[in-house]
């Protein structure tokens, strides 16, 4: 796994996605959607499992938690894990807001 700059800085990062917003980004070959509640920054698999369908423009439904924007699936932002059990986990990125930048972990 590598870290790679997805920022200059955490201003820049608010200032590019807005509260409870999404941006969707490419990283080695992975399409990844990040996320900005009042909790912070998630980085996921742009891809919700029910049907492939892009997570980005999802709904902010609280407790960290989104909601697809096809199906309404909900999908945890911190673990992954779907409301329902029969769906695997979206694949969830490390983020970090650093001296030097944002940087998420693909």
């Amino acid at each position: 796994m590598k870290w790679y700059k997805i920022f200059e800085t955490e201003v820049e990062a608010k200032s590019a996605i807005g509260l409870m917003k999404s941006r969707g980004i490419s990283l080695d070959n992975q399409d990844i959607v990040i996320f900005r509640t009042t909790s912070g920054f998630w980085a996921l698999e742009n891809k919700c499992p029910h049907q492939q369908l892009p997570l980005k423009g999802s709904n902010y439904i609280g407790n960290d938690k989104i909601e697809c924007p096809f199906h309404f699936l909900s999908i945890n932002l911190k673990t992954g894990v779907t409301g329902n059990s029969t769906y695997k986990p979206v694949k969830t990125f490390p983020i970090q807001i650093r001296n030097d930048g944002v940087f998420v972990e693909v």
